[in-house]
C-alpha cells in the first residue's frame, strides 16, 4: 500500500491466495470507495504504448498475478510508473499510470523475470529501474529457518534500463524484506536481522539500526520513514498465513525511522482486534492507515494532533 502524489488515494496491492488471484485496488482515503485497478475485464484505453523491461516478458493474466511490495515513479510531470513485484511468477511488473482521482489511467507496459530460484518481497523504483528485495531462495524451506536463525538468506537485486542486472554487493543478509531510497541511500528492513542504510552504488554499509521485525517502509517529513514492525514468533506468524479470509490479530508496532542517525521511536503498538499484523503504514489527513498480508482489512488510526509524530 502507498499514497499516490494528491495525498488522497492510495493504491493497495491484494496479493490473492491459491484460490483467487491478486488485485491492485485504488482506495479513497477521503470517501473510502475503491475500484479495482488491475486486472480489468474492459479497461478505458490507455492514450500511447510505452514498453520497459525485458521484451520476451508478457502481461500476467489471472491467476498468474500475486502483487505484493509496490512502489510509485513520477517520471515525466504526470507520467508515473508502478513498479510491482508480482510473487506468483517473481518478476517485477511495470504499470504506467496517469492520475485522475478514483478512475485513473492504467496500462501494463512490461516486465523483468527475477533471477531463479528467487522469493521476492518490495521494490523501490528509480526513473530508468530499480532495487528489489530478495527474501530466500524458493527451492527449499529449510531457508525460511535460516532467516529466524538470523542467518544470511537474501540480498538485494539491481535493474536498471541501460544494461545493470547485478545482485548489489554486500546487501546479503537474513530475509531483506522492505526497501526505500532517498537518491544515494537504500534503507534495506532485514525482517530477522536489523534495518541497513547503505550506499546505492555498492551497498557499503553506512549505519544500521537493531530493529528486528521490520517490514514495509514509507516516507514521511524530515528525512523520516514510517516502518511496519511485527513482534510475534515465527510459529505465529505462520498460523496466520493459513486463511485470508480472516483478520489476524498478531501484536505489531509501527515506528519512526530518523534516516539521518538511525534513532527510531515507536509511534503505534497494537495487538488483537479489529485488525494485527501490519506490513504497512501511510498517512493521509488526519489519520494512519495500515495494511496487513492476512485478511482483507485496511486499519484506519486518528493521529490527533494530525503532526503530532513528526
Amino acid at each position: 500500500m502507498l499514497m499516490f502524489a494528491d495525498n488522497r488515494h492510495a493504491i493497495v496491492s491484494q496479493s490473492g491466495d491459491a484460490e483467487h488471484a491478486g488485485r491492485l485496488i485504488i482506495f479513497d482515503t477521503l470517501t473510502h470507495a475503491r475500484r479495482v485497478l488491475y486486472p480489468q475485464n474492459n479497461p478505458p484505453p490507455f492514450p500511447f504504448h510505452m514498453p520497459f523491461g525485458e521484451q520476451e516478458c508478457t502481461a500476467p493474466l489471472g491467476e498468474d498475478f500475486s502483487p505484493h511490495g509496490i512502489d510509485l515513479v513520477d517520471i515525466s510531470g504526470g507520467l508515473y510508473r508502478l513498479y510491482v513485484v508480482n510473487r506468483k511468477r517473481q518478476a517485477i511488473e511495470i504499470f504506467h499510470i496517469i492520475p485522475n482521482g478514483i478512475n485513473m489511467y492504467i496500462a501494463w507496459h512490461g516486465c523483468i523475470m527475477a533471477p531463479p530460484d528467487s522469493m521476492m518481497s518490495d521494490v523501490v523504483g528509480t526513473v530508468d529501474g530499480f532495487y528489489a528485495t530478495n527474501t530466500r531462495p524458493q527451492s527449499s524451506w529449510f531457508n525460511g529457518i535460516k532467516a529466524w536463525l538470523a542467518m544470511d538468506t537474501g540480498n538485494v537485486w539491481h535493474w536498471d534500463a541501460r544494461g545493470t542486472q547485478r545482485i548489489l554487493p554486500h546487501s546479503q543478509g537474513p530475509f531483506p524484506d522492505g526497501i526505500a531510497l532517498d537518491g544515494e541511500h537504500l534503507y534495506v528492513n532485514y525482517h530477522y536481522g536489523e534495518i541497513r542504510k547503505i550506499r546505492a552504488t555498492d551497498g557499503q554499509l553506512i549505519a544500521s539500526a537493531p530493529v528486528k521485525g521490520a517490514m514495509r517502509s514509507r516516507w514521511r517529513k524530515n528525512n523520516r520513514l514510517w516502518i511496519a514492525q511485527q513482534t510475534p514468533s515465527f510459529r505465529a506468524q505462520s498460523s496466520c498465513a493459513q486463511s485470508s479470509e480472516y483478520s489476524c490479530g498478531l501484536a505489531f508496532s509501527i515506528i519512526s525511522l530518523n534516516t539521518d542517525n538511525m534513532s527510531w521511536e515507536t509511534l503505534l503498538t497494537h495487538q488483537g482486534a479489529p485488525m494485527g499484523a501490519a506490513s504497512v503504514a501511510i498517512h493521509a489527513g488526519d489519520a494512519m492507515y495500515i495494511g496487513t498480508p492476512y485478511g482483507q482489512r485496511i486499519l484506519k488510526v486518528a493521529i490527533n494532533p494530525p503532526e503530532h509524530t513528526e
